[in-house]
């Protein structure tokens, strides 16, 4: 993802849904030390809060429009649109909550963001088991 594309809701849920495991197991192979396992659930983190700060940079300046367009449609009296625009923008806050509530469980490794540790740490040590069954118990 390039630094000029719009980074939304669902772009997170994407992040959030790639295969950590195989990424853990990987890792595991390249380097199986449990430091190196910390610093790449780290960097999970880290890439997710600025996929977060990214997203609202996007809804706030998509609120910004929809506001400056519901202004001066009312003024217009485009009633119909205006309606239009204030249930888009309610849906915008709607993902802004969502946003908040990964965000939260970033801060305290819980919530959807958890699941990206998960699947990272159980690809991990499924590498670090498959060192030892190849080195030790073959």
């Amino acid at each position: 993802m390039n630094g000029t594309s719009e980074v939304n809701l669902d772009a997170i849920y994407s992040y959030l849904q790639q295969d950590y495991e195989t990424r853990g197991y990987n890792d595991a192979l390249t380097n199986a030390e449990e430091s190196y396992k910390k610093d790449n659930v780290e960097l999970i983190y880290m890439d997710l809060r600025i996929l977060i700060e990214r997203a609202y940079a996007f809804y706030e300046n998509l609120i910004a429009n929809l506001d400056y367009h519901i202004d001066t449609r009312s003024r217009s009296g485009l009633v119909d649109l205006v309606e239009e625009l204030k249930s888009r923008k309610e849906t915008v806050q709607k993902h802004q909550e969502k946003i908040r509530e990964i965000e939260a469980g970033v801060q305290n490794s819980s919530g959807l963001s958890k699941r990206a540790e998960l699947s990272y740490t159980r690809g991990f040590h499924k590498g670090l088991v498959a060192i030892t069954q190849s080195q030790i118990l073959k």
